[in-house]
């Protein structure tokens, strides 16, 4: 596997012209975005969590601990893959083509994603405040349109397609920062090749995790919040967040300037993946005491503890795709085909269904595994008679893929019997 690893790494070194596909990264991705679903769809069983369009009856602080581990490492993945990817597209294809790609793949479907669902998801949030089981979600629906001018200001902010708004203020901000830097400091490129050494002995040493859990303790200390602030309410950038992102997208920049450095972080994934899941537990801890005591000064310790176990999982998740799947996978391609289409139009639906079921006289686990159960296979048919093969598909997937039926990209043998 660490042969097949490198060689895919050279090859993708050597090539001027057609991007080579990193299999692992594309099912790291897909797992990246869909795990946002469940992230999201367990939001409403958070003791306290009043922000949320609902606050189900049954809670767990089981939730809760879920919400920080997942909430520490799963964007971080995704900015660090986009900016490995945005080199890799860009020195393939040039300025003009990855910005006509992005324009297309990023810029448009924010723009008419936050278009059609704002509305969606405002809808749901009212039905949210009003609901009660029986009659009375019909009198909410009916209220609708009489609250709607009374609403609170951000409601109608980007929701979850912020992650989108800000990739492109990256995009914006490293080829602006690279222009200055080639042309006026680094026209030799010396000191790209200083930084290269520097990230290869970065990456390969045993203080990699430390050294970046200390980088990014800085920008972790001026979040509003405890953790990650999720910058949903304003087009006006967050600044903690956007240098957080900033930091790891550059990295993930750098790391494709020697791609071999995917074979650095393979080896230790179970290390990096079990220490990090055991440092979640005093950072969960001290999280619930600062709440319980109202002590807002083991902010001091909290920030390195989470910075420690970000980094162990972001290593251990990605070098656990690295490890088991390199190889290509046809449903894997498949899931990281519709994870993105998955991702943009899952919330309103993830909502309703809290809301539905907010009341329900049931445990909050079986109620989370109805919501997934019942979202993913509607947006995963959605995709596939309504998206991949049509121009949508062409927009958000680069191209439209031919149609195939269901059963023959998941039951391929079958098909073929």
């Amino acid at each position: 596997m660490q042969e097949t690893l490198t060689s895919s790494c050279q090859q993708a070194a050597s090539s001027d012209s057609t991007p080579v596909r990193y299999h692992a990264l594309d099912a790291l991705r897909a797992f990246a975005l869909l795990l946002g679903i469940v992230f999201h769809s367990i939001l409403s069983f958070v003791p306290g969590f009043t922000q949320w369009a609902v606050q189900d009856r049954d809670t767990s602080h089981w939730a809760g601990y879920f919400v920080i581990v997942c909430h520490s490492f799963r964007l971080e993945i995704f900015f660090l893959i986009a900016g490995f990817f945005a080199h890799l597209v860009f020195h393939a294809r040039g300025f003009r083509a990855f910005a006509r790609d992005r324009a297309k793949r990023i810029l448009l479907p924010f723009v008419v994603g936050w278009l059609l669902v704002a509305p969606m998801l405002t809808f749901v949030w009212v039905l949210g405040d009003g609901w009660q089981p029986g009659p009375a979600a019909l009198i909410a629906i009916l209220d609708l349109l009489g609250r709607l001018a009374g609403l609170r200001p951000g409601l109608l902010g980007k929701s979850h397609l912020w992650f989108l708004y800000y990739l492109m203020l990256l995009y914006v901000g490293t080829f602006g920062l690279r222009a200055i830097f080639v042309r006026f400091v680094d026209s030799t490129g010396r000191k790209r090749e200083w930084l290269d050494r520097r990230i290869k002995q970065l990456v390969h040493s045993r203080l990699a995790v430390l050294v970046l859990a200390a980088i990014s303790s800085v920008f972790l200390w001026g979040m509003r919040g405890w953790g990650v602030d999720t910058p949903d309410r304003s087009l006006v950038p967050h600044v903690p967040t956007a240098l957080l992102y900033g930091f790891i997208f550059c990295l993930g920049w750098m790391m494709h300037r020697q791609p071999d450095l995917l074979g650095a972080i393979t080896p230790r994934w179970w290390a990096h993946l079990a220490l990090g899941m055991l440092v979640s537990l005093p950072t969960a801890g001290v999280l619930a005491k600062a709440i319980a005591d109202g002590r807002s000064d083991l902010k001091a310790l909290f920030v390195p503890l989470y910075a420690v176990m970000m980094w162990l999982l972001v290593f251990g998740v990605m070098g656990f795709f690295l490890r088991f799947f390199s190889r290509p996978s046809t449903k894997w391609r498949y899931l990281a085909d519709s994870s993105y289409w998955l991702y943009i139009t899952h919330l309103p639906l993830v909502a309703f269904l809290q809301v539905v079921m907010a009341q329900v006289a049931l445990p909050w686990i079986v109620k989370l595994v109805v919501i997934n159960l019942v979202t993913f296979p509607i947006l995963l048919v959605s995709y596939h008679y309504v998206v991949r093969s049509t121009f949508i598909g062409g927009t958000l997937n680069g191209k439209k893929h031919s149609y195939v039926s269901l059963r023959r990209v998941w039951l391929p043998r079958a098909a073929a019997d």
